[in-house]
């Protein structure tokens, strides 16, 4: 598992968080003190939730969740948000410190479909990997 250290530093030397798809993932586990960088100058923090504690259960939990989402998204043919499904997924793998996942996810030569699948690849990937349920008009 990171640490929200780990987690600020890694997000720091991100050039491409599109829509800040990463940030959203790793947000709730930061304090205000250590988003700074990407608040506004003078955002009022006051109201601030403390951050959440890192637990592998907690972020296979919130995995297994979005899964439903990101197969939607897949067998619907949305790209966009196929695509930020699996830059969500591999923010939380991550934060699990699953740092084959994350070369796994972000190299798109694992797809064998050349981005045509809106991401089945990685999702079925994600699914055997975790042990998450495929949709059956999948699998």
């Amino acid at each position: 598992m990171r640490t929200s250290d780990e987690l600020v530093a890694w997000y720091a030397t991100m050039r491409d968080d599109i829509g800040n798809w990463r940030l959203s993932i790793i947000l709730p586990f930061l304090s205000a003190e250590q988003c700074k960088p990407w608040l506004k100058d003078g955002a009022d923090v006051s109201g601030w939730d403390p951050p959440e504690p890192i637990e592998e259960d907690d972020i296979k939990r919130r995995m297994a969740e979005y899964m439903v989402f990101a197969w939607e998204k897949c067998i619907e043919q949305r790209g966009i948000s196929a695509h930020r499904s699996i830059v969500k997924f591999s923010a939380w793998c991550y934060i699990l410190g699953d740092d084959e996942a994350v070369e796994f996810l972000g190299d798109s030569n694992n797809d064998p479909s050349g981005g045509l699948s809106y991401g089945e690849h990685f999702l079925l990937y994600l699914c055997e990997r975790f042990d998450f349920p495929v949709p059956e008009e999948v699998g």
